[in-house]
């Protein structure tokens, strides 16, 4: 392990700061995701939907549930996966494989339960220096696995909307530009993303000018909070050049990393066409696949825990057509399976810890290694 200086615990300090208070707003978001819950069972009864629900849940086929929930517990591993390839491609691997089980289920837990997934970067952050990585390492390999899988769900996007572009122009003819800002929204996410990485001067200058325009109006509620702004962005903007720029220079460890996370975007998305099957309609794949990704991209654009608002309306824009009066039922099941049944699970998982006694990373492939060498000398 790299040798403690004094910054370094600074950061680490301020890490488990940032941490404690993604806890604490995750216990807010969990409790407003149980009013959402509550509310949207009020909804059905209200509106006179409770009996076809029931009925609609009596025929459900859990096979095709239980589908479904493998696939989450793929997306799970997949994650997982995703930083055992960082770790070691970075050449450190210093953590234990429930380390970082721990890692990919606090960036969902923590994520789900607060707006704009804020708090699923802290959890990380702060889960891979308990593994035993510096804040320098840890940020590198976190701040790498965040960006290659914002463009993941990009790629992946760009594709599924480019094969079913002509579906979408049929039957959806209002939702094909919403389509369009959704992709264009995240193209612009990830554009800042790397601008932030490759041209931190610019973006240091444009927050200066920002900053200087609330001086220089007085605006009083934004002024009092300036200092620290000033001191904040300067140190993440120099910790995500540091961390994020050396990546570059190991392009088979980007592809590795975007390849998985794009195998675990697409299991996300492809959950709908499941729960469908599970209540006996057959729906074209690639529609509902693509809709699924848009219904995601909706969520994340909602400044609420959960992507609350913009879910139920995205997913009652692209799929009511396709489910009729089941689209209500199949919404709360798939919500219920994807959304708040998978958030306990990951609450759980990042509890998860590889014990001292147990072997790292590195230990495990050197020992693989050393397998496969007596095999050849054999």
């Amino acid at each position: 392990m790299i040798p403690s200086t004094p910054e370094s615990s600074l950061d680490e300090s301020s890490a488990q700061k940032k941490a404690k208070k993604s806890a604490k707003s995750a216990l807010y978001g969990s409790i407003f995701m149980a009013c959402v819950l509550a509310a949207n069972m009020i909804y059905i009864v209200a509106t006179g939907q409770l009996q076809t629900t029931i009925d609609a849940l009596k025929d459900v086929d859990a096979g095709w549930l239980w589908i479904c929930a493998l696939l989450l517990l793929c997306y799970l591993l997949c994650g997982t996966l995703a930083y055992i390839v960082s770790s070691l491609l970075d050449k450190k691997g210093k953590e234990g494989v429930l380390d970082l089980v721990s890692v990919e289920a606090a960036g969902t837990f923590y994520g789900n339960l607060t707006p704009m997934m804020v708090g699923s970067l802290p959890a990380q952050l702060w889960r891979l220096i308990r593994a035993g990585l510096s804040f320098g390492e840890a940020s590198a390999i976190q701040i790498t696995r965040f960006s290659l899988y914002q463009a993941a769900q990009v790629f992946v996007a760009v594709v599924l909307l480019g094969l079913s572009w002509n579906t979408f122009a049929l039957h959806y003819p209002g939702l094909v530009w919403l389509n369009i800002v959704l992709v264009v929204l995240k193209l612009g996410q990830l554009a800042v993303l790397f601008a932030v990485a490759f041209f931190p001067n610019w973006v240091t200058k444009i927050t200066q000018i920002v900053f200087s325009f609330i001086r220089r109006h007085h605006i009083s509620f934004l002024e009092r909070h300036l200092e620290s702004w000033e001191t904040n962005v300067a140190k993440e903007l120099a910790q995500f050049k540091s961390a994020f720029r050396p990546v570059f220079k190991r392009p088979r460890s980007l592809i590795c990393i975007l390849i998985v996370s794009m195998a675990q975007v697409c299991l996300l998305y492809m959950t709908p066409w499941f729960v469908m099957k599970a209540f006996g309609i057959d729906a074209n794949f690639f529609e509902v696949f693509t809709a699924g990704t848009m219904v995601q991209f909706a969520a994340s654009s909602i400044p609420l825990p959960g992507g609350t608002g913009g879910i139920e309306a995205a997913f009652i824009a692209y799929f009511s057509r396709i489910l009729g009066v089941l689209t209500v039922p199949v919404y709360l099941v798939w919500r219920l399976l994807t959304f708040y049944g998978y958030t306990v699970v990951t609450g759980i998982a990042s509890n998860l810890y590889t014990k001292p006694t147990s072997p790292t990373l590195e230990e495990r492939i050197a020992s693989i290694k050393r397998v496969l060498h007596k095999k050849d000398s054999a």
